[in-house]
């Protein structure tokens, strides 16, 4: 039970969210579960396996072997040079203890679970915001499905995220707190919490490679790591780095009934094959090298990140974005859904005065025939003006459209501010390029509209 409730716990944890990038992803699913694994793998082979063997005595029993074994995986065993000598009984504790083995498999799944903390944090502070952008996202990743973003959808974002950053703007703008506050506060909330969530990744991966090299490869003198594993890929003997060996030498103490009736502790030497360290190394190499590349991909999508948030660079992004959504806010007629509609009607009204016409010529009525043939040429014509209209009316929308682009982006820039513009990243990630530009190119055709707000 569990077991079952952790797996649940860590399903409800990880499960896709559309609120993150790829990198997050890497961090909060496949770091934590690589980890995971990992320890639950090596707690299967400690507990089912045999992960420490201990060589018997001559005159041991069998009960006395499973008895060193299982005493000696649980209180450690020592590391000492093969071709050296062993201590006396009190010089055991100059030589260099291995215990970290009993303890890999939690420490493993602990740094798993800590790789999940940043996206709880991450997920707060998304419920803790004005801005829904958790359901703008998935309900927009949804539509990535369909490759057209839905009129619903836009409609519900472009009103939301409009809202909001009325809403988060003060009108005073002559008091100086209400100003600083909104400009530090107001369109900066979730992108500065967004940054903070990248850097404790960051600070995740760093924690986690001094804890499996100071722990798992018991080794307090490498730098993250490093010296251990260029140790390990030259291939220098276990038995002279002391990292990872395979023989250890094991003490410990049992009770012996000696004359009249009396007990005495007497000292048993033992030398142990550890089994469970050529499984912890292998595991241990790939999981270093897959958290330094992790923390190379994390640094650099920060930087990245941080270099997009420059006002040019978010100019040159939403133009990118808008421009291949154009078609879509402003369809062409023939791809326009409102302008069958409109079609259908004018030809409901051709159609009728033609049966006026012919029903006149039927019966030979001159006069009412010459003004029903007037009034059908008139509905053609009416119906063909209609459409001429209609186009002309598009074509100045496009031509507008791409004037205020040209003209008002940067104010568009400034409006949107770093939360909306992460949004619209996040979407983008998510949902692709199109439905992306589709949402943001409806928010800034609002935003022309109303020109005070531009002010």
């Amino acid at each position: 039970m569990i077991i079952l409730g952790f797996a649940n716990l860590l399903t409800r944890t990880t499960k896709p969210r559309y609120d993150e990038d790829m990198v997050d992803r890497f961090n909060n699913r496949f770091a934590a579960y690589v980890l995971i694994a990992a320890g639950i793998t090596i707690f299967g082979n400690n507990m089912g396996g045999n992960p420490v063997q201990c060589w018997e005595k001559p005159n041991w029993h069998s009960s006395w072997s499973e008895y060193a074994s299982d005493y000696c995986f649980i209180e450690g065993t020592y590391f000492a040079p093969l071709n050296g000598t062993l201590p006396a009984a009190d010089g055991y504790k100059d030589l260099k203890k291995l215990s970290f083995y009993q303890w890999t498999p939690f420490i493993l799944t602990l740094l798993g679970v800590m790789f999940t903390l940043p996206r709880s944090l991450w997920s707060f502070i998304n419920w803790s915001s004005s801005l829904n952008m958790t359901t703008i996202l998935t309900e927009g990743s949804k539509t990535k499905k369909t490759g057209l973003p839905s009129r619903e959808f836009i409609k519900f974002s472009t009103c939301h995220v409009k809202d909001v950053l009325k809403r988060r703007r003060f009108s005073d703008k002559n008091n100086l707190v209400k100003r600083l506050w909104s400009k530090m506060f107001g369109t900066y909330y979730l992108t500065a919490w967004y940054i903070l969530v990248k850097i404790f990744n960051i600070l995740c991966v760093f924690i986690a490679l001094v804890v499996i090299t100071t722990l798992v490869a018991d080794d307090s003198n490498s730098f993250l790591g490093f010296a251990t594993i260029r140790a390990l890929s030259h291939g220098e003997d276990w038995r002279k780095t002391g990292i990872f060996p395979r023989l250890t030498v094991c003490r410990f103490q049992i009770r012996e009934q000696g004359v009249l009736d009396q007990t005495n502790m007497v000292s048993k030497v033992t030398q142990c094959v550890l089994l469970t360290n050529m499984y912890i190394e292998k595991i241990y190499i790939v999981v270093w090298h897959g958290l330094i590349m992790l923390l190379c991909v994390n640094i650099l999508n920060l930087a990245r990140f941080i270099y997009l948030l420059i006002a040019q660079n978010r100019k040159s992004f939403l133009i990118n974005m808008m421009m291949p959504a154009l078609n879509y806010i402003f369809p062409k007629l023939d791809n326009d859904l409102k302008w069958p509609v409109k079609l259908r009607h004018y030809d409901h009204i051709v159609e009728n005065k033609l049966k006026h016409l012919q029903n006149e010529k039927r019966h030979e009525n001159p006069n009412a025939s010459e003004i029903a043939q007037r009034e059908y040429l008139e509905a053609l014509q009416k119906r063909d003006e209609s459409k001429q209209a209609a186009l002309e009316k598009r074509l100045k929308k496009r031509e507008n459209f791409r004037y205020h682009l040209n003209h008002d982006i940067h104010k568009f820039v400034e409006y949107l501010g770093a939360d909306g513009y992460l949004t619209i990243r996040l979407l983008y990630a998510n949902a692709g390029n199109f439905i992306a530009g589709a949402m943001v190119a409806k928010l800034f055709w609002k935003y022309v509209k109303q020109p005070q707000q531009k002010s």
